[in-house]
């Protein structure tokens, strides 16, 4: 492991510093240097520019600098390393004058391989540590379509049947270690629509009947979560797997959001309910989905563990307008965290479902109010954490 970085001073320049060999400054001859990325071995991918003053990318592993030539013999205007993977293996793009954008991967055994489906520009999103790449190319007929590419069988395209596509750029994964991934497409009718995708069971629609469903994330356990349209209109979110197929999330509403779920396929969000109430949910695949009884008007979820705990906050309206945090999970149900029902904001929770956060000091004789520490365990309860004072901060 190391540190990198950059310093500025008459020339700026990448650096890398681990406590062996100390701190070593990165470049390939110019007047500037700039990191991507940094492995857990220490290697360190960027792009520089050359002693000739034009622009390259670069690998560097603490001993000497790889420096990977351009596919076109020289004529990029710009080389970006933009991921790399834990063996050093590097997804990039050279950029042209011309506004051509040809997206590469580079490994130490093939060298530069470019990415492209015949057209002139292209996008690589993510790679897994296997080496495969996926990200979007412009084909031969003009269309920019996701494509999947794996060190051993090469690039393939991905349509639903449409003109447009694409895979990666969402905030949770799109390729996961085993070569699933998820992205989206225009069908034949000229819909789009998420899809998943591995070698062996191929491409699969992922729609609850409308016209438009949208990819958000991948689980490396293969669950996959978006959100998509009903034939009704109802703009709902699905959780899909393999074993159980597309399910949709949603408490009886014509609406639902859910941004959270975690490796088991437990799925955290809030839905209109059959009354057209918004409520906070929490989906497990055996067990289905269940509302949460938050006290108050829900206001939405923090993060759901990978051991199936979850945060939740609601707004209390009494006298004055009060934010509640809570704690679920399957064992112990729903726990308000809060003494006295006294305002509280939950910061951090760990896979133990312990939680830390503030409670509000509610006396009268404090304006403006005060704020001290709490310290949850799904066991022992919830304590607060005081010294004395009238305010404090804890970290977890």
């Amino acid at each position: 492991s190391g540190l990198v970085g950059s310093e500025m001073c008459i020339r700026d320049r990448a650096f890398v510093y681990d406590p062996v060999a100390g701190i070593q400054a990165i470049s390939l001859g110019g007047t500037w240097s700039a990191p991507s990325a940094i492995s857990e071995t220490g290697q360190v991918v960027g792009y520089s520019q050359n002693s000739e003053g034009g622009q390259s990318a670069f690998v560097f592993n603490h001993v000497d600098y790889l420096h990977l030539p351009l596919l076109d013999g020289g004529l990029a205007a710009k080389v970006a390393v933009t991921k790399f993977n834990q063996k050093g293996e590097a997804i990039g793009e050279f950029q042209y004058g011309t506004g051509q954008i040809q997206a590469f991967v580079y490994d130490s055994l093939r060298g530069v391989q470019p990415l492209s489906l015949g057209g002139r520009v292209g996008s690589p999103h993510r790679i897994n540590e296997a080496g495969q790449v996926v990200g979007w190319s412009q084909n031969t007929a003009g269309e920019n379509q996701a494509f999947f590419y794996d060190p051993v069988v090469g690039i393939k395209e991905l349509s639903l049947g449409g003109d447009g596509g694409s895979a990666g750029g969402w905030p949770n994964s799109s390729l996961n270690e085993a070569g699933q991934m998820m992205g989206y497409s225009q069908n034949a009718a000229g819909e789009t629509h998420a899809f998943v995708y591995d070698s062996i069971l191929g491409m699969r629609e992922l729609s609850l009947g409308g016209n438009w469903s949208d990819p958000y994330g991948l689980t490396e356990s293969g669950y996959a979560l978006g959100l998509s349209l009903t034939a009704e209109g109802e703009d709902l979110s699905f959780v899909y797997d393999p074993l159980r197929g597309i399910q949709s999330l949603t408490l009886g509403g014509a609406w639902s959001h859910a941004r959270e779920i975690n490796e088991a396929g437990q799925v955290a969000g809030t839905s209109e309910n059959a009354v057209g109430q918004r409520k906070v949910f929490f989906y497990d695949p055996i067990l289905g989905i269940k509302e949460l009884p938050l006290e108050g008007d829900p206001v939405g979820t923090g993060r759901l563990t990978e051991s199936g705990y979850l945060l939740a906050f609601a707004t209390m309206h009494s006298a004055t307008t009060e934010r509640h945090a809570f704690v679920y999970d399957l064992i112990h149900g729903l726990q308000p965290l809060s003494l006295d029902g006294r305002p509280s904001w939950a910061f951090m929770i760990n896979e133990a479902g312990q939680v830390i956060g503030s409670l509000e000091n509610t006396s009268a004789t404090q304006q403006p109010s005060t704020h001290q520490p709490f310290f949850y365990d799904p066991i022992l309860g919830i304590r607060e954490l005081s010294l004395g004072g009238i305010q404090g901060r804890a970290k977890l």
